[in-house]
């Protein structure tokens, strides 16, 4: 039998790790996967509203057009 290389050691030490901190439950670890990614939409989806609000508000609170700048006033 070959040995394997690092890059292989490497991950099954990390695999191993990962697992452990989930006491070896595959259950307990696609939940925890499962609410980041819930986490993670969340967040974008703040994000993207806040984004909406911030660009909506200058142009409602002025009467200028998206085309015109500064020096074109």
């Amino acid at each position: 039998m070959t040995k394997d290389s690092s890059i292989v050691e490497d991950i099954r030490r990390i695999r191993h790790k990962i697992s452990a901190k989930f006491d070896h439950d595959i259950d307990r670890y696609i939940d925890y996967l499962q609410m980041c990614r819930a986490r993670r939409l969340r967040k974008k989806d703040k994000q993207s509203c806040s984004a909406n609000k911030e660009i909506a508000q200058p142009m409602a609170a002025t009467s200028k057009s998206p085309t015109q700048t500064p020096e074109t006033q």
